[in-house]
């Protein structure tokens, strides 16, 4: 028991080296000459102190877990660590003569050749971090080769050699598995943070000089705005030095108008209601009196303490907004220029198609058929260009009434009864919900029915069918009109309301449209505080559908504000 308890003792110092490769770390990594000098003095110098200690169980043979510092020696610090460290316990072992002085002085010899064969294989073939298999291979080169080294060359009697290896081998292998599992740990733990450090500078790098500013944000307990992060973006976009930013809350609320200010609060509340990306437009005046406008874009998440926080970014979009006043300016100007000339010439064709300047020969009669209906479609898009210049101006009235759902439907499908009956198709309409109301714009619902019927209509094959439905969906009604085309292709299902997106094929191109259509729809939809949307499945047809609620938060015959109309569009 005293033999196993000197033997366990002499391990522990090699703890002594653990300590001292924590304190160097990864300073002398980057330099294999350097490193492999640092650590073979202090495995050497572990390795005398353990020899000072051994257990003889007769004269000249001495027992002790040198071979475990020699293998760690050559494991952690590489060959130039393992001949310093080797060197040493040799020449101490050489020194005490006797017997074991040749055997036990070619087990270190052994043991640290093969610890460092391993090193070199480990590091140019398997090109990968000190791990636990690693040093587990170290710890069984530690456990055999040395013992068979002694074997072969000892002298001693075989009793002794048992007795002396049942010592030594165990905890030369045990000693390499703790204790080296100690040294990657470690090495792995600074090899860690320093990855994470090179990442947080590199994400900092990148933060602090893009063009525009990211951010983090919350609403604290005192329900204030808080920027926890903000990079160095905010120093050359809004003028306020990112600490002060984020130090003071109230200087948020003096770079921005009180109204932008209260509206960003109800984005912020509505975007934590729904847990959806948001996105803000507003203007302020910097320092030196320019106004400028800028577009603040975030996500919504739940931190690691469970709190609400935004990630997000705010960039500069004056030019922007500029260019997009400018356009809208002309084609608004360009628009009204060219309505009057247009009703103008269409009422004239219309006129001369009807024989008011007498009667038309057949060749004219198509020719002056062709430009009354060119001349429609170009005023159709002037129309569209207008309604759309009104909407996002602010400027369309809308004038909201309790309305009965079913019978403003039924109307639109009369007015377009000429257009089916020229395409062939049926159009049924299937309602589970007479008496249906809302408070919406009876003039306003038209235009978005005339749009997707004639959306409908269009794409319908000869002979298909078109079905209108009026059902209840939670609080709202939902409106649906379901066509049996070729439905639309993934690639633009994701940009099918914006402005001038038509679906690019030549049968959609042959069938024309001005592309502002949906778009006008989901505008009008949107301003009547409801939602729209569609399914499609490819070759099997689209159904598009828009939610109104059943009750609105306004008066009746009251007309909508800009401001409330468009509270919910904040969001996107």
């Amino acid at each position: 028991m005293n033999a196993i308890v000197t033997m366990v003792e002499g391990a522990s110092v090699i703890i002594l080296a653990v300590l001292c490769c924590a304190a160097f770390g990864d300073r002398y990594r980057e330099s294999v000459v350097r490193s492999g000098i640092i650590y073979g003095i202090v495995f050497a110098v572990t390795g005398f102190i353990i020899m000072m200690t051994p257990i003889e169980l007769i004269e000249g043979v001495r027992t002790d877990p040198r071979n475990a510092v020699a293998s760690l020696s050559a494991a952690i610090g590489g060959p130039i660590s393992a001949v310093i460290t080797a060197g040493v316990l040799i020449t101490v072992r050489y020194s005490f003569g006797g017997i074991g002085a040749l055997p036990g002085s070619a087990g270190i010899a052994a043991g640290a050749l093969a610890s460092t064969l391993l090193w070199a294989w480990w590091r140019y073939r398997i090109r990968k971090p000190f791990s636990y298999s690693y040093i587990s291979w170290h710890a069984v080169i530690a456990l055999t080769i040395p013992t068979f080294t002694i074997y072969a060359l000892s002298a001693a009697p075989p009793d002794v050699f048992r007795k002396s290896a049942s010592l030594f081998a165990p905890t030369n292998f045990l000693a390499v598995l703790l204790i080296g599992g100690l040294i990657v740990r470690e090495q792995t733990r600074r090899r860690e943070i320093a990855e994470k450090e090179e990442i947080k500078a590199r994400l900092g790098g990148v933060a602090n000089n893009a063009p525009i500013m990211l951010f983090q944000l919350i609403v604290d307990e005192n329900d204030a705005l808080v920027f926890p992060y903000v990079s160095e973006g905010c120093r050359s976009i809004l003028e306020v030095p990112p600490a002060s930013l984020m130090n003071d809350p109230v200087i948020l609320q003096q770079i921005l108008q009180r109204s932008s200010y209260e509206q960003l609060r109800s984005v912020l509340k509505k975007s934590a209601q729904d847990f959806k990306r948001w996105s803000f437009d507003t203007e302020f005046q910097q320092s030196d009196g320019q106004t400028i406008w800028v577009r603040m874009i975030a996500k919504p998440r739940m931190n690691k303490e469970n709190r609400l926080i935004w990630d997000g970014s705010l960039s500069d979009i004056s030019a922007q907004h500029r260019s997009e006043i400018i356009k809208k300016e002309f084609v608004a100007t360009v628009s009204h220029e060219l309505r009057t000339p247009l009703t103008s010439i269409n009422g004239a064709l219309q006129l001369a198609l009807g024989g008011a300047a007498g009667e038309v020969p057949a060749p004219l009669h198509r020719l002056l058929w062709i430009a009354g209906g060119n001349a429609e479609r170009l005023k159709r898009l002037v129309d569209d260009i207008l309604d759309m210049e009104k909407i996002e101006s602010g400027n369309m009235t809308f004038d909201m009434k309790t309305q009965e759902i079913a019978p403003l439907i039924q109307s639109a499908i009369e007015a377009n009864e000429a257009y089916l009956a020229e395409s062939e198709v049926k159009m049924v309409f299937e309602n589970d919900t007479p008496g249906a109301t809302a408070i919406i714009d009876a003039d306003r619902f038209a235009q978005v029915m005339a749009n997707l019927l004639s959306n409908a209509i269009k794409f319908s094959p000869a002979k298909g069918k078109i079905t209108l439905r009026l059902d209840p969906a939670g609080e709202n009604w939902r409106v649906s009109v379901a066509d049996e085309g070729p439905g639309i292709p993934p690639q633009y299902r994701s940009r099918i309301f914006d402005k001038f997106e038509q679906v690019d094929t030549s049968d959609a191109r042959a069938k024309g449209g001005t592309g502002l259509g949906l778009s006008i729809s989901k505008a009008l939809i949107e301003r009547m505080n409801g939602t729209i949307g569609f399914d499609t499945v490819e070759g099997a047809g689209t159904k598009f559908y828009f939610e109104l609620p059943q009750s609105l938060p306004i008066e009746a015959d009251m007309p909508i504000t800009h401001e409330e109309a468009t509270a919910s569009r904040h969001v996107a």
